[in-house]
């Protein structure tokens, strides 16, 4: 066995047990919030007409996701004809907040990718006037509309704007000034670190699963990603070296690597810094990307280590990581042997 191979498997032992547990945060607790901050002035019919409204925009959503325009239409057309009387201004803003996303999913769904980005917009200025209003929690939101902005922008094949949008909404989440045009931290808003990277891996796994490296058909490159991951670098040297942020850049770093070819590289930042990088606060493509290189390494040199990782792999289907990227791996590799093999 080289001995790369032997620090590579070695690595990969050490640090699958860090991802035992990945910490997962509901992101849409704040639509429920939006009706509890909209609703505290209501009367208690008001209220109930309110998550009654919600539950039907849910409906809508759920069955737009499946393609089943009839019935989707069907919820629309009732609650466009059984219009509520809001009890006040602020819960009006409130469901309108929620309105115009399903509107603007729908329109997505149809191909009316202009229509859905004018709905869009339409949800933005409802959420600013809750922010205006007291409501703190409003920029969660923000990042909920921001990616299917991304998404519709990515339909209309406008591919620098969509990479744009990403990175604009990904450097101020890590910006500790000031999220876009709000006056706070995105960082404060959030409960604990863990919060923070939950949203800054969502972004990042969003983005990467739209690309060509996992979508072969995608107009996103692997150039694209490169550019995206090296600028989202750039801002985090210029501005963070704390534990979180060094562990972002050195990640974002190793992929780089990868993807221009430069394996040897990645390898070297991963073998000596192996817990910085290789832990849970890693976006799960990125973790699928680091060890599935890893592991075809070893399996070209080392058939039999190769094998004892797969197995480590295969006994662990109860931890966070298996859910999160060793499954998919194990569903990937190829388990015949290479012509290079070592006993």
């Amino acid at each position: 066995m080289n001995n790369i191979t032997k620090q590579l498997f070695e690595v990969v032992i050490k640090t699958i047990p860090s991802f035992e547990k990945i910490e997962s945060y509901d992101r849409e607790h704040v639509f429920f919030d939006i009706i509890k901050f909209s609703a505290k002035d209501s009367t208690e019919e008001n209220t109930f007409s309110m998550y009654f409204i919600f539950n039907k925009y849910q409906k809508i959503l759920s069955l737009l996701r499946k393609n089943n325009f009839v019935l989707a239409e069907h919820h629309l057309k009732y609650l466009n004809k059984n219009e509520i009387i809001f009890s006040n201004n602020l819960s009006k803003i409130g469901m309108e907040s929620l309105y115009f996303p399903v509107i603007a999913y729908y329109y997505y769904k149809k191909g009316a990718y202009d229509l859905a980005l004018k709905n869009l917009n339409s949800a933005y200025l409802n959420i600013d006037e809750l922010y205006a209003n007291g409501f703190i929690d409003a920029p969660f939101s923000v990042v909920e509309q921001k990616i299917n902005e991304f998404r519709i922008v990515l339909e209309k094949s406008e591919i620098d704007r969509a990479m744009n949008l990403a990175l604009l909404l990904i450097t101020n989440i890590l910006n500790r000034n000031a999220f876009l045009h709000f006056n706070k931290p995105f960082s404060t808003l959030c409960n604990s670190e863990g919060e923070l990277v939950s949203f800054v891996n969502y972004i990042l796994d969003k983005v990467m699963i739209k690309s060509s490296v996992f979508d072969k058909k995608s107009l996103i490159t692997k150039e694209h990603i490169i550019n995206f991951l090296i600028s989202i670098k750039a801002f985090i040297s210029e501005n963070e070296i704390e534990h979180y942020y060094k562990q972002l850049h050195q990640s974002l770093s190793t992929i780089i690597f990868l993807f221009n070819n430069e394996d040897e590289k990645c390898f070297e930042l991963l073998l000596n810094e192996p817990t910085l990088i290789l832990n849970n606060k890693l976006a799960s493509t990125t973790a699928y990307l680091l060890y599935k290189a890893m592991i075809d390494y070893i399996k070209i040199w080392n058939y039999n280590k190769f094998k004892e990782v797969v197995e480590l792999f295969e006994k662990n289907i109860n931890i966070d990581g298996y859910k999160y990227f060793m499954g998919k791996i194990l569903q990937d590799i190829d388990m015949k042997a290479e012509v290079i093999n070592e006993i």
